[in-house]
């Protein structure tokens, strides 16, 4: 039986789509999945302390741009932000795109609680929209 091969792409690698990535393999254990970045950062500390709040832990990889994925084949792309998608298009990665998107939480400049709290809402915004996501797909 063939494993079902997910990829999830935003701009940084470094919070909406290794939160996504965490959450996805949580609820769907037997999948591959994998996130990346159009623009890799480095810092995932909020990303990890909003996660471990749920008992989630981050993806092991380190940021990665997704061109390292550009000649493999997966069974869906996700794509948690409308640049990330202009990107990919504009780059030709030739995938069908399913948007998840969810604004930056890595933008905001505010003191430390506010920010993992708006971590908090990227995460309950993201959980949300997967698991519409799941209602509406074949993979199972």
């Amino acid at each position: 039986m063939k494993s079902t091969r997910i990829l999830i792409i935003c701009r940084g690698n470094t919070c909406r789509s290794v939160m996504a990535a965490a959450l996805l393999s949580k609820l769907r254990p037997g999948w591959t999945i994998l996130s990346a970045g159009t623009e890799p950062g480095v810092d995932r500390s909020m990303a990890a302390a909003a996660l471990a709040e749920r008992g989630l832990t981050l993806p092991a990889a380190l940021p990665t741009h997704w061109s390292v994925y550009k000649d493999e084949k997966f069974d869906e792309v996700l794509v948690c932000s409308q640049k990330a998608a202009t990107v990919l298009g504009a780059e030709g990665s030739g995938w069908a795109l399913t948007p998840l998107f969810v604004p930056d939480p890595a933008g905001l400049s505010a003191a430390e609680p506010e920010r993992r709290q708006v971590y908090r809402q990227s995460l309950d915004l993201l959980e949300e929209k997967i698991n519409q996501w799941l209602e509406n797909t074949d993979f199972q």
